[in-house]
């Protein structure tokens, strides 16, 4: 099952790229998977395909939060009082209203098409959060939680002989990437067993074997930290940014055709980012061999 946070940024990207069928896919995913996600509930109204899914989104979240200002805007502008209305009172005198997009009065979804995009400029997130606010304490648990890992990445990697520089560079770049710990490290050690002069027959380079295809989409999809330099591939840093980035890529895609049925629901998308890695985007077919290799070492760390 895909984590509910990876569905909602992965549809949040998607919606702010004006890809609303594939944003809908992962919202609708993420609502059935993690039915009391508010955030979730309110994203897909906001790319919603007709006016009865909206509706029904949007009385979701207010069931979930009844005070949602944004949700009783939305069902208004659908013509539909809110469940939840608060007691009529007097108004006090309306304030000057910031200038905004003008709303078509013919058109009752024209405050709510734009809803997508109030909420990618809201900063502060949409929705009220009932969690408390973090502490330092939180957050110091959290650091001691990724150097922990860090540690467990870096001690496997040098248990299955890399040396310490690589080690070490293998768990920051499997850290900088939300990689499961000890994931990239299994795949470097099948890709090239540590070996930063690694070269394979069809040009890959490197300790993660890197094409300059993955190098390409890596500086397009992902981060420009580096710049496109296939000669700086046998160095270790830059060779471990590109092929972290690149199964952090995979992944996306990964999650992006799970959530379109296009693969068993119940394979773990970072085996199927695996076997993208290796066979390409889509193909978990031929890919599938290799991510079993890479899967099972993981797994024995």
């Amino acid at each position: 099952m895909t984590e509910p946070e990876t569905l909602l940024r992965l549809g949040i990207e998607a919606a702010r790229e004006e890809n609303k069928e594939e944003a809908r896919r992962f919202f609708r995913l993420l609502t059935r998977e993690d039915p009391n996600n508010v955030q979730g509930w309110l994203w897909l109204a906001g790319v919603a395909e007709n006016r009865e899914e909206r509706q029904d989104a949007l009385e979701h979240v207010l069931a979930l939060d009844p005070g949602n200002e944004m949700a009783q805007k939305g069902l208004k502008a659908l013509g539909v009082q809110p469940a939840a209305a608060q007691p009529a009172v007097e108004p006090p005198p309306p304030a000057a209203a910031p200038a905004s997009t003008p709303v078509d009065e013919d058109d009752p979804y024209g405050e709510l098409d734009n809803l997508s995009d109030i909420m990618a400029a809201d900063t502060a997130g949409p929705v009220r959060r009932s969690e408390p606010p973090r502490t330092d304490r939180d957050e110091s648990a959290d650091a001691g939680v990724a150097a922990t890992s860090a540690a467990a990445a870096e001690a496997a990697a040098r248990r299955l002989g890399a040396a310490p520089d690589v080690a070490r560079a293998i768990a920051y770049w499997e850290q900088d990437r939300n990689i499961p710990a000890g994931l990239l490290v299994a795949l470097v050690y099948v890709e090239s067993r540590f070996d930063p002069q690694a070269r394979g027959s069809a040009g890959e380079v490197g300790l993660g074997q890197v094409t300059w295809q993955a190098l390409i989409d890596v500086r397009r999809w992902v981060d420009t930290r580096y710049p496109h330099d296939p000669n700086r591939l046998v160095e270790v840093d830059y060779n471990l940014w590109a092929a972290s980035g690149y199964l952090a890529l995979c992944y996306r895609w990964a999650v992006r055709d799970l959530a379109k049925g296009l693969h068993d629901p119940t394979l773990d998308p970072w085996y199927v980012a695996l076997a993208y890695y290796n066979a390409g985007p889509g193909d978990l077919t031929r890919g599938r061999a290799y991510a079993e290799r890479v899967w099972s070492l993981w797994r024995s760390l």
